[in-house]
């Protein structure tokens, strides 16, 4: 009969844990899933541990590739039956795959216990590429030849036609002989005169008798400056406009 009593009390123990067997931490969720988290993304789940007895923990920890504690709440602080504390667990696959992993809490004596954990690595989908449109050539403009104006041919100056005799004074400008000719044309006049081109001064006094023609040519225009006609009377009068009548070049 003991030898029974024994058997079975071994096949018990054999079978699963005993009904007066300790519970020193509880976890919830139990198990801990993560399901599909993209491979280089992360995922946190908060565990909430919940003490079965009086303890001070002095394990707490996770195992496992892909998995980490981010962050805890739970101290080594001795607490008593029922008092909770968070445990932060994050999965960070660096892969497609399945992996598993543990959170492990025990007591100063090692003895504890553990939540699973599980999470799928999905691969990243691959960004489709836009396409970008291929730009369309523009045709270069041809560039056309500008036309280089024809030069007019400057005109020689025409002579002052020589003047019909009458009761008058003329001043006739000659360029291309370089001259300046000063005359009276009628009967019985006078006139006096002042060319000047800055260094080359004439100054003359013209007068005629009955029906007589009188001129003074001035050589003053070679210079090439600008000669002028001044200090004019004719006939005792006065001749302010006669200074414009004949300039040298």
């Amino acid at each position: 009969m003991k030898r029974e009593v024994l058997a079975a009390i071994f096949a018990a123990l054999l079978l699963g844990s005993p009904a007066w067997a300790t519970t020193y931490f509880t976890f919830n969720p139990n198990p801990v899933a993560f399901g599909n988290v993209a491979d280089g993304g992360t995922s946190q789940i908060t565990v909430v541990v919940t003490y079965g007895t009086t303890e001070r923990i002095s394990t707490n920890s996770v195992s496992g590739t892909g998995f980490s504690l981010a962050s805890t709440t739970c101290t080594t602080n001795p607490e008593s039956s029922g008092t909770t504390c968070n445990d932060v667990i994050q999965f960070a696959p660096t892969s497609a795959g399945t992996y598993t992993g543990t959170l492990t809490v025990e007591n100063a004596g090692s003895n504890g216990d553990s939540d699973s954990l599980t999470g799928i690595g999905t691969a990243t989908p691959t960004p489709t590429p836009t396409l970008t449109a291929t730009p369309t050539m523009t045709a270069t403009p041809t560039l056309t030849a500008t036309p280089t104006p024809s030069l007019t041919p400057t005109s020689t100056p025409t002579p002052s036609p020589s003047p019909t005799p009458t009761n008058s004074y003329y001043v006739t400008c000659n360029f291309s002989s370089d001259q300046v000719t000063i005359g009276i044309m009628g009967t019985n006049q006078s006139l006096n005169f002042t060319y000047t081109d800055g260094t080359f001064v004439d100054q003359e006094q013209l007068a005629t008798g009955s029906g007589a023609t009188q001129a003074a040519v001035v050589e003053g225009c070679p210079s090439k400056t600008a000669g002028t006609v001044t200090a004019m009377t004719f006939n005792g009068t006065s001749e302010p406009n006669a200074a414009a009548s004949c300039n040298c070049p």
